[in-house]
């Protein structure tokens, strides 16, 4: 077993007994309450900002201010609502299975963790890279992965500075 896969198989089970000891919807909704908290701050930050513009607090500082504000209050209205849902669901006997599903879903978390880890060393460190995943059982499964992302995901070379292979005059400015 490669060293490639000792890590990949702990990170994996890491993120398994995360899940475990979460439950599916307690991950799910907790996720879901970052990103309703992150749009809610993003849409109405700019009401307590005004707010605080009007007692004489500086523009910017205000802006972060009211958006940081919104954030922290509709992230603890969401994980509240979260709380009670994994409450209900725990209520009515469905632990066991949503700890199941936790522990799958914390897995496929473990594994997504290693997908990011693998683009951003080939990103740094080229085809180098490759060389650490040879004679891995996992690494097969993490490139093809990563190649399915990195053609989904915008080109990372420093996107609108230059073209990529520009020759001398012709080069963007």
């Amino acid at each position: 077993m490669a060293s490639a896969d000792i890590l990949g198989v702990t990170i994996m089970a890491l993120g398994g007994l995360w899940g475990l000891f979460g439950g599916f919807w307690s991950i799910v909704l907790g996720f879901a309450a970052w990103v309703g908290a992150g749009w809610v701050a993003a849409c109405w930050g700019e009401v307590p900002a005004a707010l605080l513009r009007s007692h004489g607090v500086q523009a910017t500082l205000a802006m972060v201010l009211g958006i940081a504000i919104c954030f922290v209050v509709a992230m603890l209205a969401f994980s509240l609502v979260a709380r009670m849902v994994v409450g209900v669901v725990r209520g009515l006997g469905l632990g066991g299975v949503d700890r199941l599903l936790g522990a799958a879903l914390g897995a496929v978390l473990g594994f997504s963790v290693l997908v990011a880890i693998f683009m951003l060393a080939r990103m740094v460190f080229g085809s180098a890279a490759m060389l650490e995943l040879h004679g891995s059982r996992l690494g097969p499964y993490i490139v093809a992965a990563a190649t399915h992302l990195e053609s989904i995901l915008p080109d990372p070379a420093w996107s609108g500075l230059a073209p990529l292979r520009a020759a001398g005059h012709d080069a963007a400015f």
